[in-house]
C-alpha cells in the first residue's frame, strides 16, 4: 500500500514535470520567467526522493530517520551535480546554443535541487507516519 501510493505519486510528479518543461519549451518560459527553472529543480528534487521512497520501501520503513534522510538527499545531490555536468557538456558541445550554464546558476540549480528533496524527505516521513499509524 505505501510502496503503491509512493510510486503513484512519483509517477504523477513526473508527468507534471514533462508536462510543464514541454510548455516551458514551447513558449520559452525558461527564459521569460525568472523563477521557472528554480520550481523545476524543486520538483526534480521532489520526485527523486519519492522516486527514491517507493524503489526502496522496505529499506524506508525499516530504517531510522537519519540514515535515510542522509542516504536520500546524498543521492538528491549526486544527481544533482551530474545534471549539472551534463548541462554544461551539451551546451560547450552544441554550436550556437545558448550559453545558460554557469557557476552561479548551478550553485542555484543545487540549491533549488536540495530544497526538493528536504521538501520530499518531509512528505515521505508524513506518509510514512500516516502508513505505520493504520497498521498498528
Amino acid at each position: 500500500m505505501f510502496q503503491k501510493r509512493l510510486a503513484s505519486i512519483s509517477l504523477l510528479i513526473i508527468v507534471l514535470m514533462i508536462t510543464l518543461n514541454t510548455l516551458a519549451t514551447m513558449f520559452y518560459w525558461y527564459v521569460s520567467i525568472p523563477w521557472y527553472d528554480m520550481m523545476m529543480h524543486t520538483l526534480g528534487g521532489v520526485f527523486l526522493v519519492v522516486f527514491i521512497a517507493a524503489l526502496f520501501t522496505r529499506r524506508v520503513l525499516r530504517s531510522s530517520h537519519v540514515h535515510s534522510i542522509t542516504t536520500v538527499l546524498f543521492v538528491v545531490l549526486i544527481i544533482g551535480l551530474g545534471w549539472e555536468f551534463y548541462e554544461y557538456i551539451v551546451q560547450y558541445s552544441i554550436k550556437g546554443s545558448a550559453r545558460l550554464a554557469s557557476i552561479p546558476d548551478s550553485i542555484s540549480d543545487m540549491v533549488c535541487d536540495m530544497f526538493g528533496g528536504i521538501l520530499g524527505v518531509y512528505f515521505v516521513l508524513m506518509l510514512k507516519r500516516r502508513y505505520n499509524k493504520n497498521n498498528d
